[in-house]
């Protein structure tokens, strides 16, 4: 960990732009996952169909002048609000998965276990089981979150943080150019304002205000600041900046219990004070380092429960759906069950949002929660409806 942490990587250049990566990056950037739409769908198509001139065109851009595409932005009420920026398919996101097939194996060897988003062999589910371990071993959780992450992403710090990863020149150029296209913190207070002024009544709107105002009246040296929700760079870019702090925590401070999920994370311990202690070192290293600040900062016994990942952990080893987490769970199933009533269900989408619910509730205890909202039975009435 520590080789390959002092290691600055070169000759990536070469690798990103040959013909091979080019086209793992149009399959990578073909099956995303992201929301797309029917302008999306015609662009994946094409691409498909015309492979090899795709593989040529983005070939000549990055070895020209790639510049990142102008954003198109919108709001998301899920269930607070956020806005979520969008990139061209072609060439922008085709160009971000170039990228990453090269630079996500590097940096994700620097990266700690107990760090669990964004990462392959990784993710919700293993953060999960990681606190439900220690919530059974230890007596106390320090439980952290930090205050609008992606938003308050310091471009100076991060392209600092990736330079002493990175020595190739034109990959360092090429992210400068994606860490810069867009400052999301003055973009989304510009939002906000034209929301509040045109009479939007989301409750969230004053209250994203007023902490946006806040955390730039902090930044005296007015930086650019804040990375785009959206980008599939901005996922590996967040993981790299707060690295910087799961190696605080895990070298300076020494904490064996850690895990980190996207921007919330907890310690463990069965000394009170000692992570009393280690909340206040790490406030003030976020602040120092990385210009962030806690919203959450709570030290607990382990026996009243741990919310996390969408979970809540005891020390008993019971595992319940968090009251948000079954709410959303619940409405989607009452939706449903709606358009079933209806005559309206679209049977593809309704089993693929029942699989995902049963992946989700497979890892609680939660068969009590199935009866009372009719799972299987909306299950069963899906499958019949899928044989007509």
């Amino acid at each position: 960990m520590g080789k390959e942490n002092m290691k600055r990587h070169g000759h990536l250049w070469e690798r990103i732009t040959s013909d091979e990566n080019i086209r793992l990056g149009i399959v990578n950037a073909c099956r995303s996952r992201n929301r797309k739409t029917p302008a999306k769908k015609r662009n994946i198509l094409y691409t498909k169909e015309h492979e090899e001139e795709t593989v040529s065109k983005i070939k000549t851009l990055l070895l020209d002048d790639f510049h990142t595409s102008p954003y198109y932005v919108y709001p998301l009420f899920d269930p607070k609000l956020r806005f979520i920026y969008c990139l061209p398919f072609y060439p922008d996101r085709i160009i971000h998965h170039c990228l990453m097939n090269v630079l996500a194996p590097i940096w994700d060897r620097l990266m700690y276990n107990g760090s669990c988003a964004c990462r392959k062999g990784h993710g919700q589910h293993e953060a999960g089981t990681r606190c439900g371990i220690y919530a059974k071993k230890y007596s106390y959780c320090a439980q952290f979150d930090i205050s609008q992450f992606y938003v308050n992403i310091n471009h100076r710090i991060l392209k600092g943080i990736v330079s002493h990863k990175i020595k190739d020149n034109k990959v360092l150029e090429i992210l400068g150019g994606i860490i810069d296209s867009i400052d999301t913190r003055k973009k989304n207070l510009t939002m906000l304002y034209r929301m509040r002024k045109a009479g939007n009544t989301c409750k969230d709107i004053p209250r994203e205000i007023q902490k946006l105002e806040a955390a730039a009246a902090r930044d005296e040296a007015e930086e650019d600041v804040g990375l785009p929700i959206g980008n599939y760079t901005s996922q590996w870019l967040g993981n790299l900046y707060l690295n910087e702090l799961d190696t605080f925590i895990k070298q300076v401070l020494c904490v064996k219990a850690y895990v980190r999920y996207c921007d919330d994370f907890l310690l463990f311990s069965d000394d009170k004070k000692m992570l009393h202690a280690y909340a206040e070192a790490i406030q003030d290293f976020l602040w120092e380092k990385l210009r962030m600040m806690l919203s959450k900062k709570e030290v607990f016994p382990t026996s009243q429960g741990i919310d996390f990942v969408g979970y809540r952990y005891f020390h008993t080893g019971l595992v319940l759906l968090r009251k948000r987490t079954a709410k959303k769970q619940r409405q989607a199933i009452k939706e449903i069950r709606k358009s079933i009533e209806n005559g309206t269900v679209d049977v593809d989408e309704a089993r693929a949002r029942l699989g995902s619910m049963h992946g989700l509730l497979k890892w609680a205890q939660s068969y009590h929660f199935r009866r009372a909202i009719h799972f299987s039975e909306t299950l069963e009435e899906v499958g019949r409806l899928g044989k007509v």
